[in-house]
């Protein structure tokens, strides 16, 4: 692995999307067969950190460069979608990643990405 540092990326979209499911579905998709070699460590889960009113955000958490372990969160909606992943190429274990802290930090961007300019 190359020296990589701490990376904080989003990916969205802004818009109409007819089907968020498939959106969400194809966002982890496209990121799994992306660069740093991402493969799946956990089970894909959802969480609603702000409660039933707030977002779905759904995680996994991913091997990437096939040394350190990644959060990532997404939600789809049917106005806009964003896949999010905080690499940090010092977590190498599983052990070292909180999804449900990461889906509350990604439930502060959606707040956030989503305000009126």
């Amino acid at each position: 692995m190359s020296d990589h540092a701490v990376t904080l990326s989003l990916s969205g979209a802004y818009g109409g999307i007819g089907e968020p499911d498939a959106v969400l579905e194809g966002m982890f998709k496209g990121f799994e067969s992306g660069p740093g070699k991402p493969s799946v460590a956990g089970e894909r889960r959802t969480f609603a950190p702000d409660g039933p009113d707030g977002p779905a955000i759904t995680c996994e958490l991913v091997k990437m460069y096939d040394r350190a372990y990644a959060p990532a969160c997404a939600w789809a909606e049917e106005s806009d979608a964003m896949l999010v992943i905080d690499f940090d190429p010092g977590r190498v274990s599983t052990d070292s990643v909180d999804l449900a802290a990461f889906a509350k930090t990604t439930a502060g961007i959606y707040r956030d990405v989503r305000k009126p300019a």
